[in-house]
């Protein structure tokens, strides 16, 4: 339905174009400027748009290694996320005990960066809750970057708390990117 009406106004500014210069018109070159220029504009934020939205699909692989993800206790999460956090580039990738990890489940590094990461398997969004956790780690660790990772997504405060305290959330969509680039 989209494209029909980026279309249409695309046709009709040509239209109007032709019949400003068959009757001399500026006002028939203005109207068909207006409609040529936003038809093409709703083309090409059209294209855009199903190529985003089209990222979310995962593949055949990518989704059964996301439904094995969503079985997991959290403590089998952790050791998984550790796995594919090596496989990735990261060093140093070491489990914190379970019982008084500070909120944070990883520790590693990466260039001389310190990460403190928790990871989560929910089936709802994540609060701000493991954003508050996270950010307390970062600096008992002693890390200089704090990392939410969970195979859900979060809420839009959760969002905008982990923006305020340079915290990084990778959700579902960024785990099955790394799984995909990886596997």
């Amino acid at each position: 339905m989209r494209k029909i009406s980026a279309f249409t106004l695309l046709l009709g500014g040509i239209a109007a174009g032709v019949c400003g210069y068959f009757n001399d018109s500026i006002v028939y070159y203005g109207f068909g400027a207006v409609f040529a220029i936003v038809g093409i504009l709703d083309l090409i934020s059209s294209a855009f748009g199903s190529k985003r939205h089209s990222r979310m699909k995962f593949s055949a692989t990518v989704e059964s290694e996301l439904q094995k993800i969503d079985e997991m206790s959290g403590l089998e999460f952790e050791q998984y996320a550790a796995n594919l956090l090596e496989t990735v580039g990261f060093e140093n990738v070491e489990l914190t005990v379970s019982s008084h990890d500070q909120g944070a489940d990883i520790i590693m590094s990466r260039d001389g960066v310190r990460y403190a990461v928790q990871c989560k398997v929910y089936s709802t969004r994540l609060s701000n809750t493991p954003v508050q956790e996270i950010t307390a780690a970062r600096e008992y660790y002693g890390c200089h970057v704090g990392i939410v990772v969970t195979n859900s997504y979060f809420t839009d405060s959760a969002v905008e708390l982990a923006a305020a305290n340079r915290i990084l959330l990778w959700d579902r969509a960024y785990i099955a990117k790394l799984i995909d680039e990886n596997m």
